[in-house]
């Protein structure tokens, strides 16, 4: 996690990191469907339990789009 929005001292340049859209499964679908592609993606950390991608991701967290 973290911070989400940075501004500059001045206030012109706002800057906003991650990817506010993502609903909870978004990136295991992103997963799944290189996979099914035969890509190798990279398994994220700490988004499935017990890194088991057959398994449903745990809602720690809410995209900041649901705030």
């Amino acid at each position: 996690a973290g911070a989400y929005l940075f501004a500059s001292k001045d206030k012109r340049v706002v800057f906003a990191t991650g990817h506010p859209e993502y609903d909870p499964n978004t990136l295991a679908d992103e997963y799944h469907r290189d996979v099914k592609a035969g890509l190798a993606p990279q398994l994220p950390e700490n988004y499935f339990p017990d890194n088991n991608p057959n398994k449903k991701p745990l809602v720690s967290w809410r995209s900041h789009g649901h705030l």
